[in-house]
């Protein structure tokens, strides 16, 4: 069968001088050296850096919307998830600015481009940037990009995290340290609690260890239970039409409700 997906992020790999045009597969290359970040791609086919900022105006960084949604990638590639959804929110006359991000070490957003466990605060940092532009900020990812949108969902009105990991100690015991499990488990509850909105999640009703995470959760968080034992709740969602119908809901009310 043809390769169809490629994650070779994070790997030291000098790509200087590469040709990366018309590639079959879909290759996640981020953090690579020999790569320009001034010419970062992260696109469905092609990831070449952590973040990408996709304003409607393509102009001046001071020119956006009022509404941004955050997408974060799940492990994989990792290449760019949520951009369909985006281009038929745009499609349904929404007016929303967009921003990618995504983990070439696919280590639950905690490393950084120097591979050190910094990735907390780097990701904060750049993300947080570009969020306090926005009146309103939507932020989703299913799996470990359900994850990061709880890990910064101090910075959103307004979060759906499917089928996220909350305790990297539940079903990765042996992933980084102790201490750096600990930060992220104590990152995603401090998070929650912080964001200035709601905070739903989405798992499989028969899924034990995706319950066991959300059960891990603070309160207040929402939890919306699905007819399925499949990690992939998206999938799920969205293979019965209902996840760009959520997703319309969600932004509008949060736009509609901040305005009132």
């Amino acid at each position: 069968p043809r390769l169809k997906i490629c994650g070779l992020g994070a790997n030291r790999l000098d790509l200087s001088g590469v040709d990366l045009r018309g590639l079959r597969a879909s290759y996640g290359l981020g953090w690579n050296l020999g790569l320009n970040p001034a010419e970062g791609v992260l696109s469905e086919q092609l990831t070449t850096t952590d973040l990408s900022w996709d304003r409607m105006s393509g102009g001046a960084e001071e020119d956006v919307q009022d509404t941004l949604v955050v997408t974060f990638s799940a492990q994989g590639g990792p290449v760019a998830q949520g951009q369909a959804e985006v281009r038929a929110l745009r499609d349904a006359s929404l007016k929303v600015d967009a921003l990618y991000v995504c983990d070439p070490a696919n280590a639950w957003y905690l490393q950084d481009p120097d591979f050190g466990w910094n990735g907390l605060a780097y990701y904060d940092d750049k993300i947080r940037s570009i969020t306090q532009r926005y009146k309103h900020v939507f932020m989703w990812g299913g799996s470990m990009g359900g994850s990061a949108a709880l890990l910064f969902a101090c910075l959103a009105d307004c979060v759906h995290a499917f089928s996220p990991q909350a305790n990297l100690a539940f079903t990765w015991p042996t992933f980084g340290n102790a201490e750096v499990r600990e930060a992220f488990r104590a990152r995603v509850q401090e998070s929650i609690t912080q964001c200035r909105g709601t905070v739903t999640v989405h798992v499989g009703e028969e899924n034990h260890n995706d319950n066991r995470h959300a059960g891990a959760l603070p309160s207040c968080v929402q939890l919306h239970l699905h007819d399925t034992a499949n990690h992939n709740t998206m999938k799920h969602v969205k293979q019965r039409d209902k996840l760009l119908p959520l997703l319309k809901f969600e932004i509008l009310n949060m736009m509609m409700s901040q305005t009132a």
